[in-house]
């Protein structure tokens, strides 16, 4: 789970907020906004971010804006933050995705692998964001947008982490023991585990053959998450969980296999 907390506040006097650092937007080439003449002066650390003409924001100048005010939060040497988007309007642009995916940004930008690293980077000194959403949206609604961006940046994570692991650790069995730790104390997620017996049973051939080339046994991984109304209708998704893909070596040039 990230470190990091999120929470919403409205905020009418921005010079009086205590914060290592402030995070403003800034339209054109306008005079500083008056919460960012106050916080000019007062700030221990203040992040301009340009964002262009006010007129011209839509989804891909929302979604530049907050990777790049992930980025340099993460970055910097800030334990906390205070993100001022109540005069922050993009067209597209839902109150509660902007906030969800602000959330979701800073998560995953403050991502670091460590597991087998001898000498992993450096990890964000990034503890704390406040974020003050303006009258737009309610503070409460706002709030529960930033836990939501939070918990899918990380799971964005996770899933790094799974992809980084070399190929004899993560392998088929460790997939599965990590699918039952999501599900673990979660009465809305369950997690199932086929092995390869009941996997001939129902008649996989397919997947079978593929995974007789490695010593390590296939696993097939069912993930249920039962949060939606019941006449909802389901999503599925199928995936494929390669731990050590050892076809086409033949087909291949030599040269890079060992960065396989």
């Amino acid at each position: 789970m990230s470190k990091i907390n999120f929470s919403a506040r409205n905020i009418e006097d921005a010079a009086g907020t205590n914060s290592a650092c402030a995070v403003v937007p800034i339209f054109g080439s306008a005079r500083l906004s008056g919460a960012a003449q106050q916080l000019d002066r007062e700030a221990e650390r203040l992040l301009l971010v340009g964002c262009g003409d006010s007129k011209g924001l839509d989804r891909a100048a929302a979604i530049k804006f907050c990777q790049t005010t992930a980025r340099a939060l993460t970055a910097g040497q800030a334990k906390d933050a205070i993100v001022h988007l109540a005069g922050y309007k993009a067209k597209g642009c839902s109150s509660q995705w902007l906030l969800g995916y602000l959330a979701r940004c800073v998560v995953t930008a403050s991502y670091r692998y460590t597991e087998t690293l001898s000498k992993p980077a450096p990890a964000s000194q990034l503890k704390r964001v406040v974020v003050d959403p303006g009258a737009k949206i309610s503070v409460r609604a706002a709030a529960i947008a930033l836990n939501a961006g939070k918990h899918t940046g990380h799971g964005v994570n996770i899933a790094r982490d799974l992809a980084n692991l070399p190929g004899n650790i993560c392998t088929p069995n460790y997939l599965a023991s990590e699918a039952r730790k999501l599900a673990r104390g979660n009465r809305k997620l369950t997690t199932r585990i086929l092995d390869e017996k009941k996997m001939r049973e129902l008649g996989m051939g397919s997947l079978l053959s593929v995974s007789a080339g490695s010593d390590e046994p296939a696993r097939l991984i069912v993930m249920e998450y039962k949060g939606g109304k019941i006449k909802d209708q389901p999503y599925v998704l199928v995936g494929k969980g390669v731990t050590f893909d050892s076809g086409g070596i033949s087909l291949k040039p030599g040269a890079k296999m060992d960065e396989m």
